[in-house]
């Protein structure tokens, strides 16, 4: 099964940056394009970097969809990715899949995940913005031409420059019109940015003391519960709204790290779990976390 995943990033890239290339070279079996205004070198072999000025890429999409798109930002590219199977088609031949990722995520072991979780028998595996796969095929790269009643049309969000999460809300309610069949499973660490610790979003199981790390090509958690330390793996981690977290670790040599809210740092053999989760993700109890939720819900009203 051959598989495309198609990243967008346009400004400086983040410190990490050489260790995402790391986990897309891990999975050999998946090529990566990644389109920016920066160069890239020594790049694996299964990643590939188109380096185009933002406004040029903005006018190629209008050419290529045969319309005049509204893109004031980088950020706004998200509502087109439901668009990469026609946008990218003369590069998506002979592939199975195509699909859409973030940049402030670091891949797990990506294939044994669609092998364990049968990815053939899904149009769409997975459906959030950070990392997604559309089945390429005809009927599902003009599925964001749809038009279903109380849901904005394609023209009007294409040539808005408001952002309307269509790579995730918006398609997920058309795909239900449309009775696709989606792989939704929360198979992925997804970060809560509401914490300074990393901890799961949503209603995901946190407990006191965990830290997540990466090795040799796989993502994990590790975690005490009772007298157990348990070990969780993840397709991949993403860890939004960090900022540009520090990165301390050579690709090149390390095949372990930790991912935290200080950074990427190299796993210490001679730490005990306790020592790992108090230099790592340390947790400074229900009162500080109450606080910092507030704290983060203010600062969201403000904006």
């Amino acid at each position: 099964m051959r598989i495309k995943i198609f990243a967008t990033y346009f400004g400086e890239l983040p410190p990490y940056f050489p260790l995402w290339l790391k986990s897309c070279q891990m999975n050999s079996g998946v090529d990566f394009v990644l389109l920016t205004n920066n160069r890239v070198d020594n790049l694996p072999k299964n990643v590939e970097v188109c380096t185009v000025e933002f406004k040029n890429f903005c006018n190629y999409i209008s050419n290529t969809l045969n319309m005049d798109v509204r893109i004031d930002n980088p950020y706004k590219l998200c509502d087109f990715r439901p668009a990469f199977g026609e946008i990218f088609k003369d590069m998506l031949n002979g592939y199975d899949y195509w699909g859409h990722c973030d940049l402030d995520v670091i891949f797990g072991d990506l294939k044994m995940f669609f092998c364990t979780q049968n990815i053939g028998k899904y149009q769409r595996f997975l459906n959030k913005g950070h990392l997604s796969l559309y089945k390429n095929e005809a009927a599902m790269n003009r599925l964001f031409r749809s038009c279903i009643p109380g849901i904005p049309s394609y023209e009007e969000i294409f040539t808005t420059p408001v952002h309307f999460a269509f790579d995730e809300g918006i398609m997920d309610k058309i795909m239900e019109h449309r009775y696709i069949t989606v792989f939704r499973d929360r198979i992925y660490a997804d970060i809560s940015p509401r914490l300074t610790r990393f901890t799961l979003a949503l209603n995901d199981l946190n407990y006191k003391k965990q830290f997540f790390y990466w090795d040799n090509g796989k993502v994990f958690r590790l975690y005490s519960s009772g007298r157990e330390i348990v070990r969780e793996e993840f397709i991949y981690i993403h860890f939004q709204k960090r900022g540009k977290l520090y990165c301390a670790v050579d690709p090149l040599e390390s095949r372990s790290f930790s991912i935290g809210p200080n950074g990427f740092f190299s796993l210490d053999t001679t730490e005990s779990f306790d020592e790992k989760v108090n230099r790592l993700n340390p947790y400074h109890g229900v009162f500080f976390e109450r606080l910092e939720k507030t704290a983060y819900r203010l600062k969201e009203k403000l904006k």
